[in-house]
């Protein structure tokens, strides 16, 4: 399905995301379709990305908002930081996982604009959420108000792998 959207021009995935977007409620082929759509199409990433943060706001299915998420950190994390704000904060907990992931390969210098997601994120309920934001911070230069609040969080931690990752993180 990648090649074949690959081979599509760009007047054909301006269609194709139209018809998408204009679906009543978005099935899990749809979001299949999403996925596909945004490994196609490299060259088209930012406006790929503005197309689908577009559909964000009236998903509803999990798999639909799942691959939304993932498309997004695929394609242009750092363009489209407020869904992946509302998917951290989202009440399903994998939801929130995947939304803080896609902020992995993001530069040290988006720390400033993400800072108080991974905060948030940093004492979520979800042990997976914890150690992800954990390992995030550790990868990039921190000052010594990141090393405090991990050092602080490791402290409270009860789960030995999340607390293994806060402690790396820390150096």
């Amino acid at each position: 399905v990648v090649d074949v959207l690959a081979r599509f021009g760009n007047a054909h995935l301006s269609e194709l995301m139209k018809a998408v977007a204009a679906a009543q409620a978005m099935t899990t082929r749809q979001a299949d379709l999403i996925l596909a759509i945004a490994r196609s199409r490299p060259s088209a990433r930012g406006a790929v990305a503005q197309e689908l943060a577009a559909l964000w706001p009236t998903a509803r299915d999990f798999a639909v908002r799942y691959r939304l998420i993932s498309a997004l950190g695929f394609l242009d994390a750092a363009g489209h930081l407020s869904v992946l704000r509302s998917a951290a904060t989202d009440d399903d907990p994998m939801l929130r996982l995947q939304a803080v992931r896609q902020l992995r390969d993001l530069p040290a210098p988006a720390a400033a604009a993400i800072g108080p997601l991974l905060q948030h994120a940093i004492d979520d309920a979800d042990p997976r959420i914890r150690a992800e934001a954990g390992a995030i911070i550790g990868r990039w230069p921190h000052d010594r108000t990141w090393g405090d609040r991990l050092a602080q969080r490791l402290n409270s931690e009860r789960w030995n792998f999340v607390a293994a990752t806060l402690a790396q993180a820390i150096g």
